[in-house]
């Protein structure tokens, strides 16, 4: 028995891959390439299309426990096509390949993109049910047609238990390709200009969600969890990577409409990311945190991800 996890080099992929490792698990990284986030680890590597049902097939065994974090991330909202077929179609395929091999268990990430916002204020808990069509991203959408599907089928089967992970923003060490956030945070090593806007984010500790992963794979219960951290506005996420930094650097706030004007210069920048900073949902993760689930400081969290980077640049 072993545990299969894809995504393997992204951020929480890799961190999850480590936190295995440490436990001693028999992992197997299914992946295109092997790069520097996951080299030599003593890991069984198996090099192939993760989206490919033969490969797929070959690779998940019976008994086994699933971890998929394979995906993309649509940024500017352009890659409609090719978001749905990797992340519903391909989830669909893993899934239903690990279903019929005999796997024990199957971890997905989704997103707290997937949840219905709530329009008064109140927590957001784990949905019973997602509805597509609240989702105006290519990204949201297509991860709440696999999260719709993988809901289904752990209320209408009994031979493979299915958890469901909602990751808020994820911020913290082993962003190697960077992300987003490690991008912002690059930035600002390099003392380029900061540039405010009103908003923020929920973000949450890689490290956080790889420890409760390795929890749920030693459960065995059919549920789904909220992973969520601190709510950050850009402006505290500024001042927190100056005081680890020691800088003193000008915080120079823009109005949205200028914001929106420079999305075709920002790479990182797009529509649906300002979406995301407006967003005020809360997020409640207390059913997590009877599992263990715990949130780490921010500025412990900060601390860690400037060092990685600055090691990682």
């Amino acid at each position: 028995m072993a545990y299969v996890v894809t995504g393997a080099t992204g951020h929480i992929g890799n961190t999850v891959v480590k936190e295995f490792v440490k436990e001693n698990f028999d992992v197997r990284v299914l992946v295109r390439r092997i790069d520097e986030s996951i080299k030599d680890l003593p890991v069984e590597y198996k090099i192939g299309d993760v989206f490919e049902e033969k490969f797929i097939s070959s690779n998940i065994h019976q008994g086994d426990t699933v971890i998929h974090l394979a995906g993309i991330i649509d940024i500017k909202n352009k890659l409609k096509d090719e978001t749905y077929r990797i992340n519903y179609l391909g989830t669909k395929l893993i899934a239903d390949v690990a279903l019929n091999k005999g796997a024990s268990k199957f971890n997905y990430f989704s997103s707290t993109d997937v949840l219905k916002k709530s329009s008064v204020n109140e927590f957001i808990k784990e949905p019973t049910r997602v509805d597509p069509t609240y989702c105006n991203s290519n990204y949201g959408y297509s991860k709440a047609e696999a999260t719709k599907y993988l809901l289904d089928l752990q209320q209408n089967q009994n031979k493979m238990n299915i958890i469901i992970l909602y990751p808020s923003a994820v911020i913290g060490i082993n962003d190697f390709k960077p992300s987003y956030m490690g991008k912002v945070v690059r930035d600002v090593i390099k003392n380029k200009p900061q540039f405010g806007v009103e908003g923020g984010y929920n973000f949450v500790d890689v490290e956080d969600i790889a420890k409760f992963t390795v929890t749920m794979c030693n459960t065995n219960i059919n549920d789904s969890f909220i992973l969520s951290g601190t709510q950050i506005s850009v402006q505290q996420l500024y001042k927190a990577l100056n005081k680890v930094l020691g800088k003193t650097k000008k915080i120079t706030n823009l109005p949205m409409w200028l914001v929106r004007l420079s999305i075709p210069f920002v790479p990182y920048l797009s529509n649906f990311t300002l979406e995301t900073l407006q967003d005020k949902s809360k997020y409640d993760c207390s059913k997590a945190m009877k599992y263990g689930y715990s949130i780490t400081p921010f500025i412990k969290t900060i601390e860690k991800a400037v060092e990685f980077h600055k090691k990682h640049m």
